[in-house]
């Protein structure tokens, strides 16, 4: 990590007119850049929004309310400038224009206001993931998961593991100061207990953070069925658009069309499978097998059937969680123990929708706080060397060393886990995803 940062300028708020855009100045020469702007006379208040005039080469640039923050009580964690300009456009790009100029000032880049405050140790590493989160929300549900990040939530967790596992390697090593003593068997006993106690405590996070990552990426819904069923007419009156080509011609459907929606607060991705059924036609064998791939790769199915008593699709695995539903049932008789619904008239769509908002609630029970790749992995490998150092305790007392290095592999990937380790590449990727400005 740096020894000194950088300082650096960018507009907080978004670009074009506005009432008010918010330039944030970061960094070591932050307070000298806006005196720069000010009569010799003026004297800033920590954390005291004031109104004053700018100056730049002797004309009048803005009136413009400023609010400093010392370094360590800013959010960066080092010394910074809000100003509030009028939203113009001239005195926007003047603004930034003169800051530009000034030595040792640099436009900031993606993300660089908050790896400031990371390297600050203002917030850790899944406290940023979580911010990433909370700026890109597109429904309830992720803004809620990308809060467990965000505050804290899951690094709390993640530091009782550590906690636990410290205390654990600290018995170890004074059991090992006295090696020439037997070891009780409780002492065993008890070291055994406590790793299956953090074992199973980091399993069921793992587990939980593939329903927290299908929160953040959006829960994958299939409309899957034989042709001409109706499909593509229940897609577009889901969503409200035209998003399929509707025929009363088999096989029109030749690929999987996907169309983003939100359901009571879950972001979903309705997918219209093309009809699965078999085939001769070499460019509709090929609409079957993408639609039965998409099919057994989601989280939910809508099997959408004329009679109920072929539900049966090639190719297809069923699950508990599938939704059986009886298509066009504003022109046939209806079956007691299934929905219907028609795609043209709307009826029994909005029960439909409360059946698979029912499951996507069940789903995000079962979530976790992690909620990625980065964080399971390194969560998997914790628990793979803590499943080891309980393997070699059982088998013998005269190995706590080996025993201590597993246990020290497992908090260096809970480390990793948190960025307490200087892990640049992760720091890149993860960055690469904010805004300018933040």
């Amino acid at each position: 990590m740096p020894k000194s940062m950088e300082t650096i300028f960018a507009r907080a708020t978004g670009v074009g007119k506005s009432a008010i855009t918010i330039i944030r100045i970061s960094g070591p020469l932050a307070l000298k850049a806006i005196r720069y702007f000010l009569s010799n006379s003026s004297i800033l208040t920590p954390r005291i929004a004031v109104l004053k005039d700018l100056f730049w080469e002797g004309q009048r640039l803005d009136r413009a309310i400023i609010i400093y923050f010392e370094k360590n009580k800013s959010f960066t964690g080092e010394e910074t400038v809000e100003v509030h300009l009028h939203g113009s456009v001239a005195v926007v790009d003047h603004f930034l224009s003169a800051l530009n100029s000034i030595h040792g000032l640099k436009p900031a880049g993606p993300g660089d206001f908050t790896r400031q405050s990371l390297y600050n140790g203002r917030m850790d590493l899944t406290e940023v993931e979580g911010l990433v989160g909370l700026i890109n929300s597109e429904t309830m549900q992720q803004k809620v998961q990308a809060e467990k990040l965000f505050y804290g939530d899951f690094s709390k967790i993640v530091k009782g593991w550590r906690h636990k596992l410290l205390n654990i390697k600290a018995n170890l090593e004074a059991a090992i100061d006295f090696v020439e003593e037997d070891i009780n068997i409780n002492f065993q006993r008890d070291v055994e207990d406590n790793l299956k106690t953090v074992i199973n405590e980091i399993s069921k996070e793992i587990s939980g953070s593939v329903y927290s990552e299908k929160i953040s990426r959006g829960f994958e819904v299939a409309i899957v069925g034989m042709p001409n069923v109706g499909k593509s007419t229940l897609l577009n009156h889901l969503v409200g658009d035209e998003a399929s080509i509707v025929s009363d011609l088999p096989g029109t459907t030749r690929d999987v069309i996907e169309r983003r929606v939100n359901f009571d607060g879950h972001l979903v991705s309705l997918f219209d499978c093309a009809g699965i059924r078999k085939t001769s036609n070499s460019i509709e064998k090929i609409g079957v097998m993408k639609a039965q791939d998409r099919a057994n790769k989601s989280d939910l199915r809508v099997f959408l059937v004329e009679d109920p008593s072929r539900i049966h699709l090639e190719g297809v695995v069923k699950k508990e969680t599938d939704i059986t539903i009886i298509s066009k049932i504003d022109k046939k008789a209806r079956f007691d123990e299934f929905l219907g619904v028609s795609g043209k008239t709307g009826e029994g769509v909005k029960e439909l929708v409360s059946q698979i908002t029912s499951h996507l609630k069940a789903f995000s029970e079962k979530s976790g706080s992690a909620c990625n790749n980065r964080h399971r992995n390194a969560m998997e490998k914790a628990v793979e060397s803590l499943k080891q150092a309980k393997l070699v305790m059982f088998r013998s007392n005269d190995a706590l060393e080996f025993v201590l290095e597993d246990i020290r592999q497992a908090l260096l990937c809970l480390e990793d886990l948190i960025g307490k380790i200087d892990i640049e590449d992760v720091y890149t990727e993860i960055f690469s995803k904010f805004c300018i400005g933040k």
